[in-house]
């Protein structure tokens, strides 16, 4: 060692001995000086070492991926998932009624679905729809007389299998069942331009406590619409066809319409036929509503 070395190695020690606490033992002294003298060794990677690596980590990367690890990873997870809804669900029939109660309660449902139930004891019968009960027959031409005159319009037959009645009128008006009493048919005009409402002609079962009520109820009815009461126009229905075995009938009129009531009877049932013309159309719906009447015929 020369002189320059010597003195390199004497600073140094120098550095660490005013480095080291003022109280501390003999022995943590020795310890500090001896590591101060250990060489220190530097750790580098040269680059083709460093190349190496990444082209290592690439490689296992590309390989896990087609090998399904992560697929595999993402199907356990999911199925970890369900087992859990599972376990926190419990008996998924049970909560599916529980949230149909609470729905119930809450006049809620998500697919509302109404459904009717029979009473005990009671036979609850659906009402037929028109083409159910009502059967439309063949056309013919027919000659009616219209302010005096004759002229000629295309009839169909009609017969009501559940009053058990036919008879005919214009092609184009509608028979129906009547929605305001159900079991009953109602007979709306269409002259090619849609429906005129109200129908003019209705016929309904009835039941009778007596005749004399009846009239009451249409007298009183008709007054509070401002009808009155004609009398000598209260046997049109029974003249045009006696077959219907008219008990009673009334003819009130209004400032722009009139009504016609008849009560009829067949095998010990009751029918009311009403038959209604209003403004413009007064004197073809009262040719129309004769048709119906002049063909009208009980069926077996």
């Amino acid at each position: 060692m020369n002189d320059q070395q010597f003195e390199n190695q004497m600073k140094k020690l120098k550095k660490q001995y005013d480095q080291i606490p003022q109280k501390t033992s003999s022995d943590h002294i020795m310890s500090q000086i001896k590591k101060g003298n250990q060489p220190r060794r530097a750790t580098f990677f040269p680059r083709w070492q460093v190349a190496a690596l990444m082209f290592l980590a690439a490689g296992i990367g590309a390989i896990l991926l087609s090998g399904g690890f992560f697929t595999d990873q993402g199907n356990q997870i999911a199925i970890s998932d369900e087992e859990i809804n599972e376990e926190s669900n419990g008996d998924g029939e049970a909560n599916f009624l529980i949230e149909e109660e609470a729905a119930e309660e809450g006049g809620t449902d998500k697919d509302e679905v109404t459904t009717y139930e029979e009473p005990a004891g009671e036979n609850v019968t659906a009402p037929r729809s028109s083409f159910e009960r009502i059967d439309i027959g063949e056309t013919r031409e027919e000659t009616v007389m219209r302010e005096g005159q004759e002229d000629t319009i295309v009839v169909k037959e009609f017969t009501d299998t559940e009053l058990g009645f036919s008879s005919v009128v214009d092609e184009q008006f509608d028979v129906e069942i009547n929605s305001d009493a159900e079991k009953g048919i109602q007979i709306v005009a269409n002259y090619g331009n849609g429906r005129i409402e109200p129908a003019f002609l209705s016929i309904t079962p009835v039941d009778v406590g007596s005749v004399d009520e009846i009239l009451e109820e249409w007298d009183q009815e008709m007054s509070n619409n401002g009808f009155a009461l004609e009398d000598n126009e209260s046997d049109w229905v029974n003249s045009r066809n006696d077959q219907l075995n008219v008990m009673e009938e009334r003819f009130y009129i209004g400032e722009y319409e009139s009504k016609r009531y008849a009560l009829l009877s067949n095998d010990d049932h009751y029918y009311t036929i009403e038959i209604y013309t209003f403004g413009e159309y007064s004197e073809g719906l009262q040719v129309r509503a004769g048709q119906v009447i002049d063909h009208f015929e009980w069926t077996p």
